[in-house]
């Protein structure tokens, strides 16, 4: 069909009368195209091969740099700050053994290849021992938006990591730098994700592990691979010039590895796109059917059953629905593909006015509650401040009746017993409670001489027990 439709072309009267107008334009077009898409111009191979290599190693200032992105990564997943996060992976020093695995591939360095992987697998384990610790330690590792998003990769990802990688090596190979490098640092976000995986880890969340790892496994896979790509293209002299049945088998194995990297995340992509669809589906399907203006829907949840059916519930406010008009939106289900849901509405007896009050009331409540809540606590913390003050003092306040009670043997021989408690009556500052002492003399006394023994007794009190104030209380007056 092409060749026929070409040889008509090139036989018929217009071809033949413009040819040479037409050659010359089609050569015009295709050598602005080169030109503008020419890779090899401006290729720095060598200093390109020298750069990654001696930026593979991983110790020293790397080292610490590494460390320092893995926690300012942890940090802003922590508090879901997307502005620290984009910090850290600036700074981190990941890039490179990714670049360096792809390059030995490329030019088929044994030796680079070898001490990429070696220094990539420290990389993984610093960065995720890491995140660990500070997600062990931290008072808030709860999960957030920024650590949810990195736990489902999809082809997506596969793409971004790809692009990126591209981005990344042709920027590098340039004799004259460019500023996309801090670009793919971003986009490739190879960091994040292994500080989400420690999350997974510190918290026993294994989906959370899992999920981010596989991720970071994604972006340095598909990194690798455009890296390794482009070294091909630009065709990057060979380390160890290997033999056609050599590079067959290498090309056939990355063929392979990658393919079997990427099915999980199609697999994932497939399920996010089907998901994506059925939403679309039942929020048309309620627009079309359970929208007017009598009626309206305010919720829907989909619950899953073991058998070939699942559950549409919709939740309606508004006029009540008969069951006829119910039964027309179940058939209706099919148009939408949503055959295999069982459409059940729960009517709730309000208007559409009221609900619209109503959700407005909840607001106003839900603030009130917020203060009243609060107040209650500033309420109860103060109660218990009070309760560990008075006990605190009563702690404190322990008296030594038995060693007091023998030295007034020798001191005030009439005092005969003597006991401790505490008044209920205050002094000014409500918190001082008067300690009362109780006391019975030996014998019959004068007044003169009880008031003398009374006296004395208090001041023994005084001094021995170091009290500014007391009262004295006789058992039998």
């Amino acid at each position: 069909m092409k060749e026929r439709l070409l040889n008509s072309f090139t036989n018929s009267k217009f071809y033949k009368n413009n040819k040479p107008w037409l050659l010359r334009l089609y050569a015009k077009v295709r050598n602005s195209l080169r030109r503008m898409f020419a890779l090899f111009e401006g290729t720095d191979a060598e200093g390109t091969i020298e750069n990654i290599r001696s930026n593979v190693q991983l110790r020293g200032a790397n080292v610490w740099i590494l460390i320092c992105a893995a926690g300012l990564a942890s940090i802003g997943l922590d508090v879901n700050s997307a502005a620290i996060i984009i910090g850290a992976m600036l700074i981190s020093p990941l890039m490179s053994p990714i670049l360096g695995i792809g390059l030995g591939v490329g030019i088929n360095d044994r030796d680079l290849l070898l001490d990429s992987l070696k220094n990539f697998g420290v990389a993984v384990a610093v960065s995720i021992l890491a995140s660990t610790l500070y997600f062990m330690l931290t008072p808030l590792g709860q999960p957030t938006p920024e650590l949810e998003a990195r736990t489902s990769p999809t082809l997506l990802d596969v793409g971004v990591a790809l692009f990126g990688g591209i981005a990344g090596i042709v920027a590098g190979s340039r004799r004259e730098k460019t500023n996309a490098i801090p670009g793919v640092a971003i986009a490739t976000a190879l960091m994040p994700p292994l500080c989400t995986a420690g999350f997974g880890l510190a918290t026993g969340r294994w989906t959370y592990f899992f999920g981010a790892f596989y991720l970071f496994f994604i972006n340095a896979v598909f990194i690798s691979l455009s890296t390794y790509l482009i070294v091909r293209y630009l065709h990057f002299p060979y380390h160890d010039f290997p033999d056609e049945g050599t590079r067959s088998l290498t090309r056939r194995w990355i063929g392979a590895f990658v393919i079997v990297v990427a099915i999980p995340s199609a697999i994932i992509f497939y399920g996010v796109i089907t998901d994506l669809r059925e939403q679309s589906a039942v929020s048309s399907f309620l627009e079309d059917y359970l929208t007017t203006e009598e009626y309206e829907p305010i919720n829907w949840e989909r619950f899953n059953s073991n058998d070939s059916t699942d559950l549409l519930k919709v939740y309606m406010v508004g006029a009540p629905i008969d069951s006829a008009r119910i039964d027309s939106c179940s058939i209706a289900l099919i148009d939408y593909g949503l055959e295999y849901y069982k459409l059940k509405v729960i009517q709730m007896a309000i208007t559409k006015e009221e609900e619209e009050r109503l959700s407005e009331e909840a607001a106003r409540l839900a603030m009130n509650m917020m203060e009243i809540n609060q107040r209650s606590a500033d309420i109860k913390q103060e109660q218990i401040d009070s309760l560990k003050s008075q006990i605190q003092r009563m702690l404190s306040d322990t008296i030594p009746l038995w060693e007091i009670s023998k030295e007034l043997e020798a001191v005030l021989p009439e005092v005969e017993e003597i006991g401790f408690a505490k008044d209920l009556q205050t002094t000014q500052d409500p918190g001082d409670v008067i300690p009362l002492f109780t006391f019975d003399y030996t014998g019959s006394y004068g007044r003169g001489r009880k008031t003398m023994v009374r006296d004395r007794l208090e001041a023994f009190l005084r001094l021995r027990l170091g009290l500014d104030t007391l009262m004295l209380r006789r058992l039998i007056e």
